[in-house]
């Protein structure tokens, strides 16, 4: 899966953000973004369970710590908008 962040305020591609599976308190880093602001990744996928919790961080402290659960995991890219620590 593909993943392009961008910032929500100007839509600028953001680098370095890492892209971590979060399962059971625990964070595993899954991918860095790189200057284009995108990411592809490898996610593990059972039928039957739900989409993975995913973590897009900022090492730097400008953009918030977004979280969320993909239910659709077909081969896609997905456009995550992080907001800028203000």
């Amino acid at each position: 899966m593909s993943f392009s962040l961008v910032s929500h305020a100007d839509g600028t591609p953001l680098e370095g953000i890492k892209v971590m599976e979060h399962y059971n308190y625990d964070d595993r880093e899954l991918g860095v973004t790189g200057a284009d602001g995108k990411c592809r990744v490898t996610l593990n996928y059972w039928r039957n369970q739900p989409g993975p919790n995913l973590r897009f961080m900022d090492p730097d402290g400008n953009f918030l710590i977004k979280d969320t659960t993909l239910a659709d995991l077909r081969d896609r890219e997905v456009l995550v908008k992080m907001d800028p620590v203000e």
